[in-house]
């Protein structure tokens, strides 16, 4: 989205602005404007769902990866009313990770499977421990205009290992 902010300042004075985009997230101070001069800013909001994982019951064993899958689809292509990209997202130790981004515009009304791996564990840089992943939250991200016609559903976690 694109916003145009305008303000008038009766002494004349140079105008700053700071935004509070209501998802967490601000424009810090922007400007000095001068008064009267329109200010063109844009935000772009990102949609994100993540779940936490059952605890394992009786693995064990070295940790190889971590895959994340869903399904995605659009039921418009393109432009406003759909978001523009998606991707998997897992939060370990408090931290937000997100994949690269993969492009849905045009996708079309039919699902489509997408999934990430994470071989090591982004916060450590060192490979999964099952403490992790009973820990783990994953989920999807959808980032864009809207998300009304933006679908993405069937979120599952795959550990793959050597017990």
């Amino acid at each position: 989205y694109t916003f145009t902010f305008s303000s008038i300042d009766i002494d004349d004075d140079a105008i700053s602005f700071f935004i509070n985009w209501g998802d967490g997230t601000d424009s810090d101070w922007i400007g000095p404007y001068q008064s009267g001069e329109d200010v063109t800013v844009a935000h772009t909001w990102v949609d994100k769902d993540t779940y936490e994982l059952n605890n394992h019951t009786t693995e064990s064993g070295r940790i190889d990866r971590v895959i994340v899958y869903g399904y995605y689809r659009t039921s418009g292509i393109g432009g406003g009313g759909t978001a523009n990209e998606g991707n998997e997202t897992i939060i370990t130790h408090g931290s937000i990770y997100y994949d690269t981004a993969h492009s849905i515009v045009g996708v079309g009304s039919s699902y489509i499977l997408h999934s990430s791996v994470w071989t090591e564990n982004p916060y450590t840089s060192l490979e999964w421990t099952w403490d992790e992943i009973d820990k783990l939250q994953a989920g999807i991200s959808l980032v864009g205009n809207t998300f009304a016609e933006s679908r993405y559903t069937q979120v599952y976690v795959r550990v793959v290992y050597n017990g």
